[in-house]
């Protein structure tokens, strides 16, 4: 397997790297929910709702 990576895109609402929106003034804050992955997971895979 060769080649660079496609990147480039933010597949969420970035808010930037300014010190007001950095979790403890340090680390990007995270801005999804994990139960919301799950959720996207249970409904196309495997039928829940």
């Amino acid at each position: 397997m060769e080649g660079a990576v496609n990147g480039g895109r933010i597949h969420a609402q970035w808010l930037g790297l300014s010190a007001g929106y950095l979790f403890e003034g340090r680390d990007l804050a995270p801005i999804l929910a994990t139960h919301e992955i799950f959720a996207a997971i249970l409904n196309q895979h495997l039928g829940f709702d």
